[in-house]
């Protein structure tokens, strides 16, 4: 015991040092202590489901349960037992095998509950999608709130220097089209000539913030109450920062022979800035989970000349694709569009308008399977479109704005 002791005293601490508090943290955990107690009135107990994820997402939540962000100091806490829990955390695509264990998990937690879908996987069903071993989302199996507060959005910003930081905080909304990765590059990073062509979006708020020279900065995203949920789908929070006009990082294209003015470069960044996505969505109500159904315009709806073609169903279990049909009063067909599996709306063009006689038209759905033969297909609905410049009330309980590519029959 001498000699190990000897030896303890000797060797010192071999550890390394622990890590200082993070400014962002020590500011974040009073307030989210207070909202957690005023909501509940005690700790907040998390029940996690893994309904098929590749661990990913358990690495992440095992390091954010780790003693530097101290969750239990802030009143988090996870429990065993669902019947213990206030909120059920779900990762991954929900496998078949595991469907049964999760909606029981979820019927076994006390009202209210809360069910917190997190990933890609989770949220939209990620590469895996819905297939005969996969239903694809979490909201495809359990209810999620439409309409539900998003948590408050940070980006965590490593640099070097110094000076402003200048740019936008964006959306991406359900039917836009996709960012590339080039519109996802910093403005400085793109040459002059392309920076004009990057893609615009729904512009959620602006931000101006000096850079000390610390090396690191925790930027506060968007208010939560900006973000946009009355629609069903997938959402990507964009973080475009735009070129700095600090006079360290212009560059004189006269004095470098390349020409006469001057190019602001300031804020380069060489890899595209990760999205943030958060995702709305819920089966509606009467209608079970993998059933095809119709669901917006409803029946015998009228839709005035500014209001959008947006026509949104369920999504089949079992299905690939779905083709969304529609035709005139007579029955006979005038349009015809594909989409894919994981999309459960289409906005149809507004030449249809004036295709249809007298503004009627009838709309169907027919689910796919991957040899292209039809497995199932709703009943027609009915409803009436205007050319003119009426303000009718849409047919949309629940408005969409997705979209895929169209064939025309």
């Amino acid at each position: 015991m001498y000699k190990i002791l000897l030896q303890i005293a000797r060797t010192g601490i071999r550890t390394e040092r622990p890590p200082q508090l993070d400014a962002a943290l020590r500011a974040m955990a009073p307030r989210l202590s207070d909202e957690i107690l005023a909501l509940l009135g005690r700790a907040l107990a998390i029940r996690h489901v893994d309904a098929g994820s590749c661990n990913g997402c358990e690495l992440e939540i095992h390091a954010a349960n780790n003693p530097y962000y101290n969750l239990e100091g802030l009143g988090i806490k996870f429990v065993a037992s669902p019947r213990h829990a206030d909120m059920l955390l779900v990762t991954g695509p929900v496998s078949r095998n595991m469907e049964v264990a999760l909606r029981r998990t979820h019927e076994a937690m006390p009202e209210p509950r809360l069910v917190v879908a997190i990933g890609d996987c989770g949220c939209d069903g990620g590469i895996f999608g819905e297939n005969y071993a996969s239903r694809g989302r979490v909201a495809n199996v359990l209810p999620v709130e439409r309409g539900a507060l998003p948590p408050a959005l940070v980006a965590e910003i490593a640099y070097n220097g110094t000076g402003r930081l200048r740019g936008r905080w964006e959306v991406v909304l359900p039917g836009d089209e996709q960012p590339s990765s080039r519109d996802l590059l910093t403005e400085a990073t793109l040459p002059p000539e392309e920076r004009p062509l990057q893609r615009r979006y729904t512009q959620l708020t602006r931000f101006n913030v000096f850079l000390p020279p610390t090396g690191r900065i925790v930027l506060q995203g968007p208010d939560p109450a900006l973000l946009p949920t009355e629609v069903e789908g997938l959402y990507q929070v964009l973080l475009r920062i735009e070129a700095s006009d600090d006079k360290e990082a212009d560059s004189n294209l006269g004095l470098a022979g390349a020409g006469a003015g001057i190019v602001h470069s300031g804020a380069v960044a060489g890899f595209p800035l990760p999205v943030l996505r958060y995702f709305v969505g819920s089966v509606p109500a009467g209608v079970a989970p993998g059933e095809l159904t119709l669901v917006a315009p409803r029946a015998g709806a009228a839709l005035g000349a500014d209001a959008a073609l947006d026509f949104v169903w369920t999504q089949a279990a079992s299905a690939t694709l779905y083709r969304l049909e529609l035709a005139d009063d007579a029955g006979e067909p005038i349009f015809s569009a594909v989409v894919q599996q994981g999309i459960g709306s289409y906005r149809a063009p507004d030449f249809l308008r004036e295709k249809s006689a007298a503004g009627a038209l009838r709309w169907r759905v027919v689910a796919l399977g991957a040899d292209g033969r039809a497995l199932a297909a709703t009943e027609w609905r009915n409803l009436r479109v205007s050319a003119g410049d009426s303000r009718e009330p849409i047919g949309l309980p629940e408005p969409t704005t997705e979209r895929s590519h169209s064939v025309k029959s």
